[in-house]
């Protein structure tokens, strides 16, 4: 049978030929007779008579994408004529031209539709959205955070004002936080310093100090500067040397109150009140002495009727006038509780490797902000009982950074922030070291973990002023559901030909991202969105990528001494003093329990302090609160009296 074939090339998708040969060959008279997407061909016929004769022609349509087109093929034959050829050729001619036609117009339509948006108008980030938003560029400004790799020397890097938004960086344990996110930021970004905050698993070294500190010494000149509570080899930071005010004091004081309360405690408050105001007292009377936490645990253990006399020579105004006012308007029993509890809170202070690393600063704070340096504050994760050792040092620091001007740029790394404990006001400083350019790495777990630690209210606000989210798979549900809902919803619009050939539209919704896709990511992809784009499905850094960096030594610290005397001394802290079995004895009288021998109650406060040292966040039994003293205490609370004590 005679037949005529042609081809041509058309600037128009696959999934959108189907359609355009429909509309072209009904118009031209032809009857499809079957259509099939996904063999990528179209067949139709076409009856005609011309007495004497009649003619039947096939059509026969096949595409295949080529670049951002297709290449389509036409075969035209007549099957009841032998002589036909020049129809055939004419027949052929006429489809070939009127496609060709009606593909300029389908291309301009396609470019005038707009965007379904009736469920949602969710969508990924592309290359051309991630150049546009000034992503895509080399590491060498380090103001930049490090997101992903990209190709050749360009990586996937946050601008510096982004940066300066704060990331949270989201994934359970073992996810890949660290080797992704905070490595290679801490390993590119060496015209930066850092502040780097990490918790340790058992005895072995921090990974993050392990892993990056020899090379930001060697590679980026960096001075290196270490504390954990439980490695003798860190340096010595006194927090008390922070204070300058007697607000300065009070806010040290609530640090270390609310980092020693059980979250469980729902007792009066007046307790933790009347705790904070008497160590605000005894902090800021240190301050003037140039003395530390560890004094103010001796001092406690001399009793409330005892200091009397050397709190009146106090150098601190407000220090003379409030610890009169407590000694006395409140009742016997009262100051007794609230002595033995401060006692319990400090406990840790009876600890010599923790009175050592706090009882002086060992570095020059007046060289940081003309230097390069990076600081790692490191936490054993499973000896939850220094938390509040770390989170004094830690808000420390963070102070000083909110306080100084830093000729380097400054980020804080803060991976495993939770185990940190409570900063009081995080939201809001987050927000001020905005206003300073310092960039904020922050990293969890999972969102519910830092809702434990500071309250859903507070955590929300932190959430709030964080512009980069960068989120791991997670092992649970109810996560992999808050971040499906943060990508959003998308609207499905599909416009199908049928299989004999009529055309059919669909529009419905669904999650850019479903709760199982999220949960099912591979190992080589995070999610993270940006102030700047859509949502982006990222490949992220393996350890390989940084091998010979993280193979350099780590800095090594020397070890601080502790002496035969600070071990006697800290010994004999532990000693239970006559007023505290007094002071107990009045308690059980003024609760009418039962009375038990002077011995028996020294074991039970050996206990105490003993359990304080081995719990998540202390807790003890609160006396019941003295009515003559909560109204006045509570008024006592309130009072922010500022002096300086710089000249002291």
């Amino acid at each position: 049978m005679p037949s005529q074939t042609a081809s041509q090339e058309l600037a128009v998708e696959s999934k959108d030929m189907a359609e355009l040969l429909v509309v072209c060959l009904t118009g031209l008279g032809w009857r499809p007779v079957t259509v099939n997407d996904r063999m990528r061909q179209l067949i139709a016929t076409q009856v005609k008579s011309e007495r004497p004769f009649s003619y039947e022609f096939f059509a026969t349509l096949s595409w295949k994408p080529n670049g951002s087109g297709c290449t389509l093929s036409l075969e035209v034959r007549e099957e009841r004529n032998r002589w036909t050829i020049t129809h055939c050729k004419a027949k052929c001619d006429e489809i070939m031209q009127r496609i060709a036609q009606s593909a300029d117009v389908l291309i301009e339509a396609n470019a005038e539709q707009p965007t379904p948006s009736r469920y949602g108008t969710a969508k990924w980030a592309t290359h051309e959205d991630i150049v546009q938003a000034g992503y895509w560029n080399n590491v060498e400004d380090s103001r930049r955070l490090v997101v992903s790799p990209g190709e050749d020397d360009n990586y996937v890097t946050l601008t510096p004002e982004d940066t300066a938004m704060h990331a949270l960086v989201c994934g359970p344990t073992g996810s890949g936080k660290t080797t992704s996110i905070f490595i290679p930021n801490l390993i590119e970004r060496l015209d930066s310093s850092a502040i780097v905050t990490e918790a340790t698993a058992g005895n072995e070294p921090p990974d993050l100090y392990a892993k990056t500190s020899g090379y930001r010494q060697g590679a980026g000149r960096q001075r290196i500067y270490y504390f954990n509570p439980d490695d003798l080899a860190s340096d010595c930071i006194n927090p008390v040397d922070a204070v300058k005010s007697y607000s300065d004091a009070q806010n040290l004081a609530k640090l270390i109150v609310e980092n020693t309360t059980s979250k469980n405690n729902y007792g009066d408050d007046v307790w933790p009140k009347a705790e904070t105001n008497l160590l605000t007292m005894f902090i800021a009377h240190a301050a003037a002495l140039g003395k530390d936490l560890g004094y103010i645990r001796s001092l406690l253990r001399e009793g409330p009727d005892d200091l009397v006399t050397q709190m009146q020579k106090s150098p601190v105004e407000e220090v003379r006038g409030e610890y009169g006012g407590f000694h006395k308007t409140s009742r016997e029993g009262f100051r007794y509780g609230v002595f033995a509890s401060l006692m319990q809170r400090l406990a840790l202070w009876v600890n010599p490797r923790v009175v050592a690393l706090t009882s002086k600063t060992t570095i020059d704070l007046n060289s940081l902000a003309k230097e390069k340096f990076t600081f790692y504050l490191a936490v054993p994760a499973r000896k939850s009982h220094l938390k509040p050792v770390a989170a004094l040092i830690f808000n420390y620091v963070l102070q000083y950074a909110e306080e100084q001007h830093f000729e380097h740029p400054l980020f804080l790394s803060l991976d495993e922030f939770t185990n940190f404990g409570l900063i009081p006001g995080i939201a809001d400083r987050l927000g001020i070291i905005r206003h300073k350019k310092i960039g904020v790495m922050l990293g969890i777990q999972d969102a519910m973990q830092l809702e434990r630690v500071y309250g859903r209210e507070e955590a929300t606000i932190m959430f709030g002023q964080l512009g980069c989210r960068i989120f791991f798979r997670p092992r649970t549900i109810d996560v992999a559901e808050r971040i499906s809902k943060m990508a959003g919803q998308t609207t499905i619009y599909e416009r199908k030909v049928s299989s004999t050939g009529q055309i059919q539209e669909k529009e419905s919704g669904r999650p850019l991202i479903d709760p199982s896709e999220v949960m099912s990511l591979p190992d080589s992809k995070m999610l993270v969105f940006t102030p700047k784009t859509s949502p982006m499905l990222m490949e992220r850094f393996t350890w390989r990528d940084y091998d010979m960096a993280m193979k350099v030594p780590g800095v090594t610290k020397p070890q601080v001494v502790i002496d035969d005397r600070l071990v006697k001394d800290c010994k004999d802290l532990n000693e239970v003093q006559s007023w505290q079995v007094k002071g107990e004895k009045k308690r059980r009288e003024e609760m009418k329990e039962s009375p038990i021998s002077d011995e028996t109650l020294k074991e039970e406060i050996k206990n105490q302090v003993a359990d304080t040292l081995e719990e998540t966040a202390p807790t003890y039994t609160e006396p019941e609160p003295d009515p003559e003293y909560e109204e006045e205490e509570i008024q006592e609370s309130e009072k922010e009296p500022e002096q300086d004590y710089t000249d002291i």
